[in-house]
């Protein structure tokens, strides 16, 4: 299968490419050139053919799964730039699949991150998936908590989103997921104050229950002996790095595929192994 042969075959629309993404999984060599080049290209705002930038889509998941790390920056780049340039690549993913790309891609990002958190020209959703990588490093130790900690106390007078910014939301799940105890009273504090500011659409009141809930799972999961308590914890919150199973192809294909759910139609021979699966493909992992 030449590099013809594997734009052609992940450009596909009408059903998973599994058998081209097999292929490249296998055979890394045959494929990272290619999207690196893509990525690059996209990046730089030079030519890319409609098939290409179709393809890339798949190309950056297939990038993640092999966790080639050079694919992080240009990838950075891209989703910080034009919105809709981000959109018309990454799709719906950039809530569901690309944080978990990102988590491949940047295990030692922590700084990149925070700074595309504190941007207050990215677009929220981007910033969001940023949060959740960064998020993970910490948990994965590539940060302390300690330091972490300090980052999250900082968020409100060094990033300081528009009172009724979604970003808060991810903020305060954050402060959650990691156990952080000791800023729930900040995490009130700024609902009281009016920094974050509750409306119809996006923050509510009713948050402070979901991060009270999701403080005690979060906790509940690091004090429960059995290690697989928190395994299951980090999958069901979408804290798993994308990788290279059916399963994940899947998730990923449900934003760009006109079939979207390919479950009924599996090859019989798919090397289905155990992968996160959300609940709620199209806004990210569940809070509750």
């Amino acid at each position: 299968m030449n590099r013809q042969d594997i734009v052609a075959g992940l450009a596909e629309r009408d059903d998973l490419p599994w058998p081209t993404l097999s292929f490249c999984l296998e055979t890394p060599a045959a494929c990272v050139p290619t999207f690196l080049l893509l990525l690059e290209r996209e990046t730089r705002g030079l030519p890319v053919s409609a098939e290409e930038h179709d393809a890339l889509f798949f190309g950056i998941h297939l990038l993640a799964a092999l966790r080639i790390e050079e694919a992080f920056k240009p990838l950075s780049a891209i989703l910080c730039s034009d919105s809709q340039k981000a959109a018309a690549l990454v799709h719906d993913s950039i809530g569901d699949t690309i944080p978990r790309a990102l988590m491949a891609l940047g295990a030692d990002q922590t700084d990149a991150c925070w700074d595309i958190i504190a941007s207050p020209r990215t677009d929220w959703l981007v910033r969001e998936a940023f949060l959740r990588c960064w998020t993970f490093n910490v948990l994965d130790g590539h940060l302390s908590l300690d330091v972490a900690a300090e980052k999250l106390r900082q968020f409100p007078t060094t990033v300081a989103p528009e009172p009724d910014n979604l970003l808060w939301i991810a903020w305060m799940t954050a402060i959650a997921d990691l156990g952080l105890t000791s800023l729930s009273p900040l995490v009130q504090l700024t609902f009281e104050s009016g920094q974050i500011e509750p409306n119809a659409l996006g923050v509510l009141p009713s948050d402070m229950k979901v991060f009270r809930d999701d403080l005690e799972d979060a906790l509940h999961a690091r004090a429960d002996d059995d290690t697989g308590t928190y395994a299951h914890w980090l999958e069901h919150k979408a804290y798993t790095p994308f990788g290279g199973t059916l399963q994940d192809f899947i998730q990923a294909g449900k934003h760009v595929l006109k079939g979207g759910g390919l479950e009924d139609r599996l090859p019989s021979d798919a090397r289905l192994l155990v992968a996160a699966d959300s609940t709620n493909p199209f806004d990210g992992p569940s809070r509750g």
